[in-house]
């Protein structure tokens, strides 16, 4: 059995509706981003302001332009080797000065994560039974077992810090592994992927956040970067790698599952570009087991503490915060509200009764939106805008927060974490940074459509990720630290996209001829 039927016109459409869809989001997470900005207050209300922003924008996009045309010229004189240990040592630099001017303290769900594996290492499993942390969210255990692994090395958390950065510089590593294969080693466009990955700085102040972040995407681009392998039909283990992969990166965070999904529908489109049965197989596969590591981890508590662990919050009631607009001068609409815990224990922990609340939550939310279109409209709007342009992505607000008790140590620090001069303008910076990201994505895309360059696989990853995240985030909870990773799978090609920009920027001023009178 094969599947040549589809693989001429059919499949060239099928590539093209990809492009034209993601095309579509970039230009307009690219508008909104021109238009507005939002910024998340430093203390423990967590709410996101969003203000207008468009000539502030325009002069960002043309001071990045500026900057990406001499940065590119400057660094193709220096080799990749020496660029990526130049960045190297000043994220090391800064990452050293900011754990140690920080007091080793984290909040909120990190804490409690943090907390249980320590207590479940030590034989104390309350954190299971009813009214413990892991009994509303037992889907946490995934990250309570990484940080058990973390605390086998030590439990204090200033060496989880470290080991945090540690996983930073893998990811750095392996996205710059990753450029090479994606883009057969061509030079200018891997030494760009460098550069714009160290200025794209959210994951520096991410060391402070014991929440997954990190090492998931550290697995996420590990997988890429195999299924690259796989097209290249370099190494024979690739699928096995890539399906270890999902299976950690979805055990640790659940919301990678968006990630396994992306992959597994590469492999559909690998298995119609090649006329081949199998990839649909391991597509299958990996929707199907993805998520089981976390299943294997709740089965190993459960043993441990001979304690029979629930499932939880059920699902249903996440969507039906993601849609709430109840207190907009207390939270912001589709954010965190604890809507999920309180309608959970109202239920009296009964996960039927708790799901038939979440569904009676939601068909209410239909009949609002339905009512009145333009309040739907603005509700969606405000909670894309909210979530998707934030410069931070909230990395700052995920560390040390003097409104939390958490106290740092220097007048830098505290600028930054207070919200002042230097988180605005940090703020600002991350704004130019995401603003140059889909600026140049979109170029890569254009450029190869117009040129009429195949496209590897792979290529399609960062925006069929970027479109599931986008839907996923807005139906569900959101935060913006939550797309931080979806922005950054787009750097390689974005760096693609400069090049190819710039390039054409120097062969058009090589062109220009100056005619003087005879």
């Amino acid at each position: 059995m094969n599947l040549r039927f589809l693989k001429i016109k059919k499949f060239n459409y099928l590539e093209n509706a990809v492009i034209f869809i993601g095309l579509l989001l970039l230009m307009l997470l690219l508008g909104v981003n021109v238009i507005f900005s939002t910024y998340i207050t430093q203390n423990a209300g967590e709410i996101p302001v969003i203000v207008r922003s468009f000539f502030p924008a325009l002069l960002l996009l043309t001071l990045a332009a500026i900057l990406f045309y001499y940065l590119f010229k400057y660094v193709q004189r220096m080799n990749a080797n020496a660029l990526f240990i130049i960045g190297f040592i000043v994220d090391t630099v800064l990452v050293i000065y900011l754990i140690f001017n920080v007091e080793p303290q984290i909040r909120a769900d990190a804490y409690s994560v943090y907390e249980g594996a320590i207590q479940m290492m030590a034989g104390d499993y309350s954190a299971l039974k009813e009214g413990g942390y892991f009994f509303y969210y037992p889907h946490q255990l995934g990250l309570a077992m990484y940080n058990s692994v973390v605390n086998l090395i030590s439990p204090d958390i200033t060496v989880h810090f470290f080991v945090n950065y540690g996983m930073l510089l893998l990811l750095y590593w392996i996205t710059w592994k990753c450029a090479v294969l994606m883009f057969e080693g061509e030079d200018k466009t891997v030494k760009m992927t460098i550069v714009l990955m160290f200025l794209f700085y959210p994951a520096l102040f991410f060391v402070l956040f014991l929440y997954g972040h990190i090492p998931g995407c550290v697995c996420i681009m590990g997988a890429v970067t195999l299924f690259i392998r796989k097209e290249r039909e370099v190494g024979k283990y690739n699928d096995l790698g890539i399906i270890i992969l999902l299976i950690l990166a979805c055990t640790i965070r659940n919301n990678y599952m968006v990630a396994a999904i992306t992959i597994a529908i590469l492999y559909i489109l690998y298995a119609i570009r090649k006329s081949r049965v199998i990839p649909i197989v391991i597509a299958i596969l990996i929707i199907t087991i993805a998520s089981t590591g976390g299943q294997l981890v709740k089965e190993y508590y459960q043993n441990q503490s001979e304690i029979e662990i629930n499932e939880g919050i059920p699902k249903i009631l996440w969507i039906a915060m993601g849609l709430q607009d109840d207190a907009p001068d207390e939270y912001a609409g589709g954010w965190y509200n604890s809507f999920t815990k309180k309608a959970y224990s109202q239920a009296e922990r009964n996960e039927e009764i708790a799901s038939e609340l979440g569904k009676a939550e939601i068909k209410k939310r239909i009949e609002d939106f339905t009512a009145d279109y333009r309040y739907a409209i603005n509700f969606f709007g405000e909670k894309m805008i909210s979530t998707w342009t934030d410069g931070t992505y909230q990395s700052i607000w995920s560390g040390p927060l003097e409104d939390c008790g958490q106290n740092v140590n220097t007048n830098i620090l505290k600028s930054i974490f207070s919200g002042g001069n230097l988180f605005k303008g940090i703020h600002i910076f991350g704004r130019m940074v995401t603003l140059s990201i889909y600026v140049g994505t979109i170029a890569f895309y254009v450029i190869k459509l117009i040129m009429k360059e195949k496209l590897f696989i792979t290529h399609y990853f960062p925006v069929i990720y970027l479109c599931g995240g986008f839907l996923f985030h807005l139906i569900w909870e959101t935060k913006s630290q939550y797309v931080w990773t979806y922005v950054y799978m787009l750097i390689p090609l974005a760096a693609c996209g400069w090049k190819m920009l710039i390039e054409q920027m120097i062969r058009n001023k090589r062109r220009t001829i100056i005619y003087e009178p005879t």
